[in-house]
């Protein structure tokens, strides 16, 4: 699945209104009316954070195992959760850990 798609699917999930302008998400801004946003949850750690925060997600750092575990409970009941290992940039993966996550709960 690409970013983009990733980035739907997550928004959704979330209940987040946007729109696609240049295959860029866009939502409402903290501005007021008529101002908007990018939102990229994947580069943006504020973002990332209030998408984990909305839909209650665990996140564990597993530093014998080199890997991020987020973790959340889907609307079903079931557990939706994603392995990510570090590589160079932890917290790059944490936020796709999130991401991936919040896919997950959109089906």
């Amino acid at each position: 699945m690409d970013d983009k798609t990733l980035l739907e699917r997550a928004a959704r999930a979330a209940g987040i209104y946007y729109w696609l302008e240049d295959d860029v998400l866009l939502t409402h801004g903290d501005d007021g009316p008529g101002f908007f946003r990018q939102w990229n949850p994947l580069t943006d750690s504020g973002q990332a954070l209030e998408l984990a925060v909305a839909l209650e997600m665990d996140i564990g750092q597993m530093v014998t195992e080199g890997c991020v575990t987020v973790t959340a409970l889907a609307f079903d009941s079931d557990v939706a959760a994603r392995d990510v290992p570090w590589g160079a940039d932890p917290t790059a993966a944490t936020r796709r850990a999130i991401v991936l996550v919040a896919a997950d709960l959109a089906n």
